[in-house]
């Protein structure tokens, strides 16, 4: 079997595989930071387009569930990424895609125990089960060969009596997002009602990480961002006449 190699310069991996995670409070934007981005593919779980409405330049797949989400990233596996209509891959919804998943892995592991006997609650067993489910999910997102952006919601831990704000998963899952993260910011508002994107935090207040060293209080802008990060250019541009769509029919679950 022939295998085809590409040999790319650091800058061009780079631009292939960008992985943001934006994090933040329930309609703080996160959504919209979404759209500024150059034709987004979305893969909705939430349901939380609404900010998206009136976009002709934007793709919405939606998902109900893990197997269907792993339909959605096969299909974009087996697609030529330099072919597909979209210049960017986003997951709309992590943390609530998380609470999902463990909920249908707790619900089957407590029907199997409940024919025997014994503890019904979630064990460790179940959420090593959900950990491995988000980490292969993100790696497999990291390698379709497109930009990606995650989002979460926040969650607020307790550490030495401090609050301390991060991406809403459990603490391994959260771990692993992290690592295989280029970057990871926290949505906010200002005094004046402006949003802006911090990666930078020297209060300790907010998990976050800059793999670059280059990201500080940016505008919500992936454009700006991504420009900053890789020095390649990521205008939003609108349809090209007659421009094909990809379709994706998904399997009820």
């Amino acid at each position: 079997m022939n295998v085809r190699i590409t040999i790319l310069t650091p800058d061009e991996a780079l631009r292939n595989r960008f992985l943001m995670v934006v994090y933040g409070p329930t309609g703080i934007g996160k959504t919209t930071f979404i759209g500024t981005a150059p034709r987004p593919l979305v893969i909705d779980f939430e349901g939380g387009i609404g900010p998206l409405r009136g976009r002709t330049d934007v793709g919405v797949i939606q998902v109900r569930s893990a197997d269907e989400m792993d339909q959605v990233i096969d299909w974009l596996m087996r697609e030529d990424a330099s072919k597909l209509p979209y210049g960017v891959i986003a997951f709309d919804g992590l943390s609530n895609f998380a609470e999902h998943v463990f909920s249908d892995i707790a619900e089957q592991a407590a029907r199997r125990r409940a024919t025997k006997g014994g503890y019904e609650g979630a064990t460790w067993k179940e959420w090593g089960e959900l950990t491995a489910t988000l980490k292969r999910l993100i790696r497999r997102l990291h390698l379709i060969g497109k930009p990606v952006i995650i989002t979460c919601t926040e969650r607020v831990l307790k550490v030495e009596d401090k609050e301390r704000y991060t991406v809403a998963l459990p603490p391994s899952s959260r771990r692993s997002l992290f690592a295989m993260a280029d970057v990871v910011g926290v949505m906010l508002m200002d005094s004046d009602g402006q949003r802006f994107i911090a990666f930078q935090d020297r209060s300790g207040r907010y998990e976050l990480k800059d793999r670059f060293g280059v990201l500080g209080k940016e505008p919500p802008s992936f454009g700006e961002i991504y420009e900053k990060v890789t020095g390649a250019s990521r205008e939003v541009r609108p349809p090209m006449k007659g421009e094909a769509r990809a379709t994706l029919p998904i399997k009820p679950s």
